[in-house]
This record gives structure tokens, sequence and C-alpha cells, in this order.
């Protein structure tokens, strides 16, 4: 942004679960374990994947890390001048006050991750003995659709 808008990035990350609903068996995958997961504007990308209450989304998780999930901020934050989101985009792609997929069962855990910030909080993902690389293995485990959420202080 702002060379290209919101709507197309969207339509991007859909298109591309459709290509992995496609193909993820073909390459190993099952598709009844379906997770996703994202970063800040990730996350806030991820949720796109499940927003729509009028048919089922196939995910079985998300781990939504330090996301974005209402974007009228960002129209008078640092950002705003780079990014210059519209009000029907802040309507639109806002997560916040979107409906979603109810055959998603949504459990929301909001932790505050210690010695972390923005940036180094995904990182953790990948460190054994981390809040946040214990929480992805317990939802890659997990049997039940559950959504998870994470903030950094």
């Amino acid at each position: 942004m702002p060379a290209v808008r919101m709507a197309p990035i969207v339509d991007q990350i859909r298109r591309a679960k459709r290509w992995v609903d496609g193909h993820i068996e073909s390459h190993g995958g099952d598709p009844g374990k379906l997770t996703v997961s994202g970063h800040s504007a990730g996350a806030h990308l991820a949720t796109m994947l499940f927003d729509d209450d009028s048919r089922p989304s196939g995910i079985k998780g998300a781990l939504l890390l330090g996301g974005i999930y209402d974007l009228r901020p960002l129209q008078e934050s640092f950002l705003a001048p780079e990014i210059a989101i519209t009000d029907e985009e802040v309507e639109r792609f806002s997560p916040i006050d979107h409906r979603f997929d109810p055959s998603v069962t949504v459990q929301i855990s909001r932790m505050s991750l210690a010695s972390v910030n923005h940036m180094s909080s995904v990182r953790d993902l990948g460190v054994p003995d981390t809040d946040a690389a214990r929480s992805l293995v317990h939802l890659l485990r997990l049997k039940s659709r559950r959504c998870a959420h994470w903030s950094i202080p």
C-alpha cells in the first residue's frame, strides 16, 4: 500500500488459500487440519480467510500474533501518509467489525509475552520453550477448532 490497495491484497490471500485447498492433498497435507497464522499485518490478513459467516472456511485454527484488528487508528498513525487507507477500506477490512465463519469455534487467549517487543515476538515462534512457541505447538496439536491472539505489552 498505497501502490496496491487492500481489496487486491485480500483477494490475493484468498486465492492463495483456494490454491492450497485444491492442492494440499497432492503435497501430503491434510485439508482437515488447515491452520493459518500471521504476525502484525499478516495476522490481520489471516482473519480475512475466515471472516465470512455465510460459508465454511475450512480453517481449523489460527495463531494471530500482534495483529491489527481495527484499521481506524491507522488513519491517524505515522503510517497514514504512506498507506493512505480510506474510510471504505477501514469499514470493509476491519476484522473487529466482521462476523466470522460459524463453523470455526473461536477461543480467544489473550496473553502478554514477557521480554519481547512487536518484532521479536514473531521470532519466538521458532525458539523452543518460549510462550509463543509453546502456544503454536499447542494450536497445531488441537483436535478442535480454536483461534488464539496475543498482544505485546
